[in-house]
């Protein structure tokens, strides 16, 4: 059985670090030291809370059985206990985490040819944690901007959509932080209402570029999707319409449904009067080689978009040309009645 434990101060800084094991030793000691665990390691969480945390606040200790055991590689299967330390007062001065891992993490395997893994993991790991930050700071702004204009509705009504929004990306991150892996939470959705509320998050944007978003909606059978994968999705087409369009233009925004294969599709289309794309940009987005040089422009948010219909089991369809436009459809697959 291979395990490890580190002993965290009042601010979650790893004071100490004793490994056992090949997997679970991971870095040298003086590597850890001194750094946030959450850099070297995936947080520890359960619902939206940090464990550690939970322990450092109530002195109580926790005990996760049979869970995902933390690797500084990956994942691997085991037992995690939280407990409080305590100084000669009894005043909780940190928190120890031990890890006895049952399952060998296969990571581990491949660490030796793949020396820089940790490095990009703990660089992954305080990029995500750096997000909540400015998150917290935008919606701190929203907070206050829904106060000051509350009888304006339509401002108030684009203050709770933000709001909402940074909390779908903080929960995000929260996964991110916890696992090495990010579960999709699939849930029925309202696509028509999905749309509207994305339509208002780029309205101002659009405005402000002379933009003329139409829309045609109408009342949907309902998806079986990951609602925040989805709407990043949509706004990844809107914004390369945006984007094509720079100052002045239409963008047309609907929903149907079709029926293709005997199979029946919620279609979602965005098009726009922008420039377009050229045959060979469209070719790389079909095939799933975006080409490098589309990864700050349009050809790469529509792979990632893509990638997100294939995983709902849809597909994405585009007609451009030069100078003609775009016309992209997403179809996602309409949930099966439940019994």
């Amino acid at each position: 059985m291979d395990g490890y434990r580190f002993v965290v101060d009042k601010n979650l800084v790893i004071v100490s670090w004793d490994g056992k094991g090949e997997c679970s030793r991971g870095p040298a000691a003086e590597k850890c030291l001194g750094v946030p665990y959450y850099e070297v390691v995936p947080r520890i969480v359960l619902g939206d809370a940090d464990v550690v945390e939970s322990v450092l606040r109530d002195g109580n200790p926790r005990l996760i059985k049979d869970c995902r055991a933390l690797c500084v590689f990956g994942s691997a299967h085991g037992d995690i206990a939280v407990s409080p330390v305590f100084d000669a007062d009894r005043t909780i001065m940190g928190a120890a985490v031990s890890v006895a891992a049952f399952s060998h993490c296969t990571a581990a395997d491949s660490r030796r040819a793949v020396p820089d893994n940790l490095e990009i993991a703990r660089k992954s790991v305080t990029l995500a944690h750096g997000v909540r930050s400015p998150l917290n700071a935008i919606k701190g702004a929203a907070v206050y901007l829904r106060g000051k204009y509350r009888t304006e509705p339509g401002l108030v009504e684009f203050m709770d959509i933000i709001e909402d929004e940074i909390s779908k990306l903080d929960r995000f991150v929260t996964k991110f932080l916890s696992t090495s892996l990010v579960e999709s939470e699939f849930a029925l959705v309202d696509s028509a209402a999905m749309l509207r509320k994305t339509m208002a998050l780029v309205s101002l944007q659009a405005a402000v570029k002379h933009i003329v978003i139409h829309s045609e909606l109408q009342e949907l059978p309902l998806i079986k999707a990951d609602e925040y994968l989805l709407e990043h999705a949509v706004l990844n087409v809107i914004n390369n319409a945006v984007e094509a369009l720079g100052d002045g233009g239409t963008i047309k925004v609907s929903a149907e449904m079709v029926r293709q294969e005997d199979r029946e599709y919620v279609a979602i289309e965005i098009a726009d009067d922008g420039y377009g794309m050229n045959s060979s940009r469209l070719r790389a987005i079909s095939s799933g080689s975006p080409e490098r040089r589309a990864a700050s422009g349009r050809g790469f948010g529509l792979f990632i978009t893509r990638e997100v219909a294939q995983y709902h089991g849809g597909h994405l369809e585009i007609e451009s040309s030069r100078n003609s436009g775009a016309r992209v459809r997403i179809l996602l697959p309409v949930a099966e009645p439940g019994p």
